[in-house]
């Protein structure tokens, strides 16, 4: 069973691989194919949200055969284009015909663009194509969360729901007007989201109903542990705080790849730069001044050679010498930037830990090095 996941030009390239590699952190016989990026046309089409209450509320499309219920700064009124849902299954289609995508495959559109009726991922008719909107998670969750677990969340869920019922009526038939912790909550208050990912949980009906459906276990399997991942990161990041306890870290294999264990053996993505000075810096907990850096030229250059998967000797050499040219350390600085960045991103404010920090005159991981383990 293969899905393929299409990154709309907007939505950021390293989060879409982060949600990409988080899908492959759990295995099963649903293969995530990932592809270029397209570019959406322009929409004709306008949202007008009067006020908060409105921008957090989704709405019934109208083929429904059910009666209707009734952090980043954001000033309304507010009106901004949007897609409505046959746009973007026609992207989906259209994607599909111009790469010959059989008919069993599944095609889902990942997009920061909104939709007409304020949903957080739909399926069209023929319970294939699917959009994930992949914005505004920093006000659902004020900032405390890391984009690819609720983008990864509602892939997973999108495509149970395609397993559990045979058409759209179906899903709406079924969902939960009020919130009880299940993937079939409508969250017609879109905050609610937060508490059925906190659960990753299904109710005793919707239980029933997948065992009453002729689903492969494998499937079934492979989708509530990517859903229970996502619990258990949730919950350790709220936990963490009050326990004061940062997650483990294990560095694997010849490239070197960085996973926190607590956090649902969450990688973290470095690129080869980045991850050089971090391996540099992780080796050498007693901290290692700036002006020093050329005197570890040779384990630099050792770190990078086996990273990097387009470097010539001749690169190699470039790159190492302006990483220890003293009078260039803006360009070493804006590495260690980018590295919190992605700590405090998927840690919370437990992520200064992992960065390479300054203290005194010297820059260092203060992380207990008890935490850390290298596995070839």
């Amino acid at each position: 069973m293969k899905v393929h996941l299409i990154r709309s030009e907007g939505f950021d390239i390293e989060d879409f691989n982060n949600v990409f590699n988080l899908l492959k952190t759990t295995k099963g016989p649903i293969e995530f194919v990932p592809s270029e990026p397209i570019v959406l046309p322009e929409s004709d089409n306008f949202i007008h949200y009067e006020d908060l209450k409105s921008f957090e509320k989704k709405h019934m499309p109208e083929w429904s055969m059910v009666h209707s219920y009734m952090p980043e700064e954001r000033v309304f009124p507010m009106t901004k284009p949007v897609f409505t849902w046959e746009q973007l299954f026609q992207i989906c289609q259209d994607f599909r015909s111009a790469n010959n995508i059989p008919d069993t495959d599944y095609v889902m559109l990942l997009t920061e663009q909104a939709n007409d009726l304020n949903w957080f991922g739909a399926i069209d008719e023929s319970m294939k194509n699917y959009f994930i909107h992949t914005a505004d998670w920093d006000h659902y969750f004020q900032n405390n969360v890391d984009v690819r677990f609720p983008i990864a969340y509602e892939i997973a869920v999108w495509l149970l729901r395609s397993m559990m019922f045979r058409n759209r009526i179906e899903i709406i038939d079924n969902i939960h007007e009020n919130a009880q912790g299940c993937m079939m909550d409508f969250c017609q208050n879109k905050k609610d989201i937060t508490i059925k990912m906190r659960t990753a949980d299904v109710c005793p009906s919707c239980t029933e109903l997948i065992t009453n459906r002729d689903i492969r276990k494998n499937y079934l399997k492979q989708l509530f542990d990517t859903m229970e991942s996502i619990r258990k990161n949730l919950l350790f990041r709220q936990r963490s705080v009050l326990l004061n306890e940062p997650s483990s870290m294990q560095i694997r294999g010849y490239r070197k790849d960085i996973y926190l264990r607590d956090l649902g053996d969450l990688q973290i993505n470095l690129n080869p730069k980045e991850k050089t000075l971090y391996l540099l810096y992780l080796n050498h907990p007693e901290g290692i001044n700036l002006s020093c850096l050329i005197d570890h030229k040779e384990e630099l250059t050792a770190y990078y050679s086996m990273l990097t998967v387009s470097g010539s000797t001749e690169r190699v050499e470039s790159v190492i010498n302006k990483m220890i040219d003293y009078r260039q350390a803006v360009d070493v600085s804006i590495q260690f930037s980018k590295i919190k960045n992605k700590f405090t991103t998927a840690l919370g404010e437990f992520g200064n830990q992992y960065a390479i920090e300054k203290v005194g005159d010297k820059h260092k991981i203060v992380l207990n090095r008890e935490l850390v383990q290298i596995v070839d």
